[in-house]
């Protein structure tokens, strides 16, 4: 695990040296570092920033410091070092590798309160989310994708065009290619399904069946190839005038359903979060296994709208096997259970309390 941090000219953060512990609380109101302090975790172990925002949004405004984040290893006793101004060049024991050599001792990811898009979101996200844990899943599937949307782009480009005879070549192929995703994304789903109800089994009122369901559009997923064939032969018309295809695995929909109810649509915002949540640690799961690395997990107001006693056993499951860093305006309802190091941000300085 991680044992020690040290951040220089990050943001708003001070010069900081911590040492943590396998569950950790960082806690203080909002806008005073906490999520930077997260962040600056996460960028040293992945030389990425999160949720959209480039890395060289990491740098302090005024430049001071150094603009370099460093964590020391518990058990190895290594350390990785990462500079904003070089983010792809991690340095080990004072070596620059890879990221890949970095992975191979720790695997990191950042959790916030926008983790609920997973399930609420557009189809867009919901797809883009879903796709990630297929490919974790199925080792086929990424070639799927990619041979759906290298022929998407070709009709595409056909309809663009008004070639009538390069659309006609290529919607047979577009139809067989969309056939083996969407196969793929079904078992990939099943799996999904019975391990997040494996995962409820532990809560008692939470014990839903759960099912995540591919919606394909305009299409019956049982008949899937004829019934994509007539869309696009009687469409034909409203395609070349758009310009392109306007039906396929990349138009489709994901619903989750608990116990055959409409997740999104009937259940509270509350079960919602929970369920983008154990999607989330599925994944982080199967990236750790993959690895075979350490796991650790930055959780900024994750458990925002979810009661404390499910937000507790939720906590539990997360740290099971992985260093947590939790970041809130309030823990105490979290250390009545787990113990950690708290610290107390205060206008991007931190001192440990405990």
């Amino acid at each position: 695990m991680i044992d020690r941090v040290w951040v220089s000219g990050i943001r708003n953060l001070g010069e900081l040296k911590l040492r943590l512990d396998p569950v950790s609380y960082v806690v203080g109101p909002n806008n005073q570092g906490k999520t930077n302090f997260l962040e600056s975790i996460h960028f040293a172990l992945t030389g990425r920033g999160v949720g959209g925002s480039g890395v060289s949004d990491l740098r302090a405004f005024d430049r001071r410091g150094i603009g370099a984040v460093g964590v020391g290893l518990s058990g190895t006793g290594s350390t990785i070092y990462r500079k904003v101004d070089a983010p792809r060049e991690p340095v080990l024991d004072s070596v620059k590798v890879s990221q890949g050599a970095v992975s191979k001792l720790v695997v990191a990811d950042y959790w916030s309160a926008d983790l609920i898009r997973s399930v609420q979101e557009s189809p867009d996200i919901r797809r883009q989310v879903i796709h990630r844990y297929c490919a974790l899943v199925d080792p086929n599937f990424m070639a799927h994708f990619n041979a759906y949307r290298r022929i998407l782009g070709q009709r595409n480009a056909a309809l663009k065009a008004q070639n009538r005879g390069a659309v006609s070549v290529y919607s047979p192929a577009l139809i067989d290619a969309a056939f083996q995703l969407v196969k793929s994304r079904e078992s990939a789903l099943q799996e999904l399904g019975s391990a997040m109800t494996m995962l409820l089994n532990g809560y008692d009122e939470y014990r839903f069946d759960v099912r995540v369901k591919q919606v394909c559009r305009h299409i019956a997923f049982g008949d899937y190839c004829a019934g994509m064939a007539t869309y696009l032969r009687t469409n034909t018309a409203k395609e070349y005038a758009l310009g392109y295809t306007t039906v396929g695995p990349h138009r489709d929909d994901i619903q989750f359903f608990a116990d055959s109810t409409d997740l999104v649509r009937f259940l509270s915002r509350g079960v919602n979060r929970l369920f983008a949540i154990l999607l989330h640690l599925l994944m982080f799961r199967l990236i750790r296994s993959v690895h075979n690395a350490h796991g650790v997990l930055g959780l900024d107001d994750v458990f925002s709208e979810i009661a404390t006693p499910l937000a507790l056993g939720v906590l539990s499951e997360v740290a099971d096997g992985n260093q947590v860093i939790v970041a809130s305006t309030s823990v105490s309802e979290y250390l009545a259970r787990y113990s950690g190091s708290v610290f107390k941000v205060d206008r991007g300085f931190m001192a440990r309390e405990n």
